[in-house]
C-alpha cells in the first residue's frame, strides 16, 4: 500500500513539473504548437523578434495564427514573417517581397480561411479603408474590392472591435479616422459612431445602427481585451463585459467568474498576451513568463438590460453633412440659439460690470451662480501652451502630457487625454467667439511628421492669458 502511494505521488509530482515547464515556455512557442487557427492574439506591445531590416525596428508587431502556421506582421508595412522552431526557440523568416511601406499604420491584421488580411490604417496623412490580402504564391499583397470604403484605425485600448472568425465578420462599435489632407472637415471630429459590420464572404459593409449611450458616453473606461466566442471581451468600469454584436446584447461575467478572473496571478500585471482557444481564455504575464487559463461557458454570462447599438439610427455628427435630416437641423439650431443667447447675456453682463473678466461669485437667492467653463486641467494646459507661445516656442506632446499628469500612463491613454482636453478647450472657445475658431492649434513637428506640437496664435494670446487669470472666465447659468 505504501509503495502504491509513493508511486502515485511520484507521478503526480512529475505531472506538476511537466505543467510548470510547459508554462515556462514563451507565448510564441505555445501558439506555434497549437494545431489550429486563433481568431485574434492581443500582444502587449513588446518586441518578440528583431527584424533584419533596420527601418522596421520600431514598427508594431502583430502575431497571426492559422492552420498553416504562426506569422508575425509588421504594422505600417506589408512585411510578413513566418515562424520556424529551432532548438526549442522561435525564429522568424521573412516571406513577402514588399517594397513600399508606411501606408497602413494601426491597421487590423487577421487571418480568415488561412489567408492573411490587413484592413484600414493610416498613411500619407490620411486614414483608409482598404482591405488587402496576402497571396502566398506571389509573396505580395493585393486589394479586395468592397461595396464601399470605410476608414478604420486600430491600436487603441478603447477600441470596440470584434472578429467573428467562424462566420467571417468584423464588427466595429464605432470607427475612427484621421484626415489631414483637406480643410473642409472640422478638426478633431475623427470618431464616427455608426456601428458597422464587414462581411468577408459577401465583401460588403453594412451599418447596424449607432453606438448606444451606455458605451459612447464612457469610451475612456473601455479596455479592449480580445475577441471571444461570446463576442468582444472588454474591461468596463471594473467589470468584464462581452459584447455580442450579432444579437445586439451585452453580458457581464457572473460574480463567481469575475472573482476567479480577478484572482488569476497574471491579472496583477500590466503587460499581457491574451487569446481564446475555443472558450478557454489564456492570459500571459510576459514580464514574469507566467500563464493562466480560465474556461468560460455561456452559463457564466449574465445578460444586461443594455444595447451595443440603436438599430436604424444614424448619428449626425456634422451640421453641413449631406443627408442631415430636418430633426438634426432643428436640434442644432436650438443649440446654436441657446449658445448665442448665453454668450449675449455674458457680454451684456461683462459690459455692465465694466471689468475685463468677472470673478467667480457666490450663489444668489434665486439659485443662479457663476461657473468656470474651463476646468482646472484645461486651465493647466492653456497655461502651459500660452507660456511657451508668449516666448515664441511650440509646446511638445511631452509637455502637454506633463500638464495633464499622464506622463507615466500608457501611450494610448495619453493620446486620448490630450485629444479630449484640447477638443473641449477649442469647443468652448468656439462657443465664446461664436465662430469656428480654435484657441489651441497644432502643427507637425519639423523632424518627425507623425508627431505634433501645439501653440496659441499671437492674435489670441491676450485672451488665453485672461482665461488663466485668478477667477477664470465665467458665464451665467
Amino acid at each position: 500500500m505504501n509503495k502504491f502511494l509513493s508511486i502515485t505521488c511520484f507521478f503526480i509530482y512529475i505531472s506538476c513539473i511537466s505543467i510548470a515547464q510547459e508554462y515556462k515556455k514563451s507565448p510564441a512557442i505555445h501558439l506555434y504548437n497549437h494545431p489550429g487557427s486563433i481568431a485574434a492574439i492581443s500582444w502587449d506591445g513588446n518586441k518578440y523578434f528583431t527584424p533584419a531590416e533596420k527601418q522596421f525596428a520600431n514598427n508594431p508587431q502583430c502575431l497571426i495564427k492559422n492552420n498553416k502556421g504562426l506569422y508575425a506582421a509588421l504594422n505600417g508595412s506589408g512585411v510578413l514573417y513566418k515562424a520556424l522552431l529551432a532548438n526549442d526557440r522561435i525564429e522568424f523568416e521573412r516571406i513577402d517581397s514588399t517594397v513600399y511601406f508606411g501606408d497602413n499604420f494601426d491597421s487590423f491584421i487577421f487571418s480568415y480561411r488561412d489567408t492573411i488580411y490587413s484592413l484600414g490604417g493610416y498613411g500619407y496623412w490620411k486614414t483608409k479603408g482598404l482591405l488587402r490580402y496576402y497571396i502566398e504564391q506571389r509573396h505580395e499583397w493585393e486589394i479586395m474590392k468592397l461595396n464601399q470604403e470605410i476608414p478604420v484605425l486600430g491600436g487603441k485600448i478603447y477600441d470596440l472591435f470584434c472578429y467573428d472568425q467562424q462566420n467571417g465578420k468584423l464588427y466595429f462599435g464605432f470607427t475612427r479616422e484621421e484626415n489631414n489632407t483637406t480643410t473642409g472637415k472640422e478638426s478633431n471630429s475623427n470618431l464616427h459612431f455608426e456601428t458597422m459590420v464587414l462581411d468577408l464572404v459577401k465583401k460588403e459593409w453594412q451599418q447596424l445602427g449607432t453606438l448606444a449611450d451606455f458605451l459612447k458616453n464612457d469610451l475612456t473606461s473601455i479596455i479592449n481585451i480580445n475577441s471571444s466566442p461570446f463576442g468582444q471581451m472588454i474591461a468596463f468600469r471594473n467589470k468584464n463585459l462581452f459584447l455580442d454584436y450579432a444579437n445586439n446584447k451585452i453580458y457581464r461575467l457572473s460574480d463567481t467568474k469575475q472573482r476567479e478572473i480577478e484572482q488569476l496571478p497574471t491579472s496583477t500585471g500590466d503587460a499581457h498576451v491574451t487569446y481564446f482557444i475555443g472558450s478557454t481564455f489564456y492570459s500571459w504575464l510576459t514580464s514574469k513568463n507566467l500563464i493562466d487559463s480560465l474556461v468560460l461557458q455561456a452559463k457564466d454570462l449574465v445578460l444586461l438590460n443594455e444595447k451595443i447599438y440603436i438599430e436604424g439610427l444614424s448619428p449626425a455628427t456634422d451640421i453641413n453633412q449631406e443627408g442631415s435630416n430636418k430633426k438634426t437641423f432643428v436640434l442644432f439650431t436650438l443649440i446654436g440659439l441657446s449658445v448665442i443667447a448665453g454668450s449675449g447675456y455674458y457680454f451684456w453682463k461683462k459690459k455692465k460690470q465694466n471689468t475685463g473678466f468677472p470673478q467667480q461669485q457666490e450663489n444668489n437667492s434665486n439659485g443662479n451662480h457663476f461657473v468656470i467653463p474651463f476646468s482646472p486641467l484645461e486651465i493647466e494646459v492653456i497655461s502651459t501652451i500660452a507660456e511657451n507661445s508668449l516666448k515664441g516656442n511650440y509646446t511638445s506632446i511631452e509637455e502637454v502630457n506633463k500638464a495633464l499628469g499622464v506622463s507615466k500612463k500608457n501611450i494610448e491613454i495619453q493620446k486620448k487625454q490630450r485629444s479630449d482636453i484640447i477638443t473641449s478647450i477649442n469647443k468652448k472657445y468656439s462657443y465664446i467667439k461664436q465662430s469656428p475658431q480654435e484657441l489651441i492649434e497644432k502643427r507637425r513637428t519639423e523632424f518627425d511628421k507623425r508627431s505634433f506640437e501645439y501653440y496659441i496664435d499671437n492674435s489670441r494670446l491676450n485672451e488665453a492669458v485672461n482665461f488663466i487669470k485668478p477667477g477664470g472666465f465665467s458665464v451665467q447659468t
